[in-house]
């Protein structure tokens, strides 16, 4: 549900008569203020991935090298020429011992389209302020200025498959030792070589690149986190429909903010032992125009102060964020506000 622009326009006009009135209106003034917790329902986030995207593995170690899908080669601290102590690798089968080679992958960019939808309750609070210009026996009629402000945090953990593009390096293992039967003999799999020169050495150089396509899988994380504030002002009733219980019910216009950041912490990886980290956020910020209507049931402690539990069904316009193939929307147009908490008189 949605309200149109000539329903917000005349809620408007509404909320400004009220307050108009109190300023203006009868001398018995009444006022009350409340505030409390909440948690909102029937907020759903879609999220989406669609095209290509780079990955820029970060190097082994300062100095420099390179990180691959299942392993690493970079530069020893003595810098040996051509040669080094500090390389790893993940599985036996990148080892052909016939031709003498160590072959490893690494995934500069993928392909994925995806797509899922995940559930949040943001938690918060809420709180208002209101004043009645017209007294009855039982009945009073004013206006309403609301505020909220909600947490939310929805995390996307489903799985896509993608395609990825990848560089293929191949380094010499014709200097390592071998057996009686005259194979190569390289350290057993996984293997971290040791920085200080100790151990087998490999050329810091790859014998022969290339590139290749293969099928892989998306793992890990994407998240919407951050803040939305809302903002509501219409006319209200206050009906005592029982010694001490009352019943307060407003509607009109809503207003909001809409801070979230975008996360995504994912790995990309066609086999089981080996894959590439992909990390980064980007952020907006948003207003969003609506409108709101609640109710809240109060019970007078007889001091001053009632305690209440109440409702608000508010209907915003979706709340999205996107950047480079990446979308999330955050659907608002029918989110309910559930509040509870101590309301003041005076």
């Amino acid at each position: 549900m949605r309200f149109s622009n000539s329903s917000l326009r005349g809620l408007s006009i509404c909320s400004a008569l009220a307050f108009a009135s109190v300023a203006h209106g009868e001398a018995d003034w009444f006022r009350h203020f409340r505030i409390g917790a909440s948690a909102g329902l029937n907020i759903s986030t879609e999220f989406k991935t669609t095209g290509t995207f780079a990955l820029n593995s970060p190097p082994p170690s300062s100095r420099g090298g390179i990180t691959y899908d299942d392993g690493f080669v970079g530069p020893d601290n003595f810098a040996t020429q051509g040669q080094t102590s500090f390389w790893g690798y993940n599985n036996a089968s990148q080892v052909d011992e016939a031709a003498k080679t160590l072959t490893y992958h690494g995934t500069q960019s993928f392909s994925a389209n995806g797509f899922n939808e995940a559930d949040d309750v943001p938690l918060g609070f809420d709180m208002a302020y209101a004043g009645t210009f017209r007294r009855w026996e039982h009945v009073a009629i004013g206006a309403e200025l609301g505020f909220g402000l909600s947490v939310f945090d929805t995390r996307d953990k489903h799985s896509m498959s993608a395609l990825l593009r990848q560089r293929i390096d191949q380094y010499d293992l014709s200097n390592f030792p071998t057996g009686a039967s005259g194979a190569i003999q390289p350290p057993s799999a996984p293997y971290v070589g040791d920085e200080n020169g100790l151990g087998q050495l490999l050329p810091t150089t790859p014998t022969s690149t290339s590139e290749g396509t293969t099928a892989g899988t998306v793992s890990g994380s994407r998240s919407l986190e951050g803040l939305l504030y809302n903002f509501r002002l219409g006319p209200m009733v206050r009906w005592e429909f029982y010694p001490r219980w009352t019943l307060n019910g407003s509607a009109g216009g809503a207003l909001g903010i809409f801070d979230a950041t975008y996360k995504f912490d994912e790995s990309i990886s066609a086999t089981a032992n080996a894959g590439a980290h992909n990390k980064g956020k980007f952020s907006t910020t948003d207003v969003l125009y609506g409108g709101y209507a609640g109710a809240i049931v109060m019970y007078d402690s007889g001091d001053y102060w009632e305690l209440y539990l109440g409702a608000h069904f508010m209907s915003l316009q979706d709340g999205k964020i996107s950047s480079g193939g990446r979308e999330a929307t955050m659907h608002l147009d029918a989110a309910v506000f559930i509040t509870a908490g101590i309301n003041w008189t005076y």
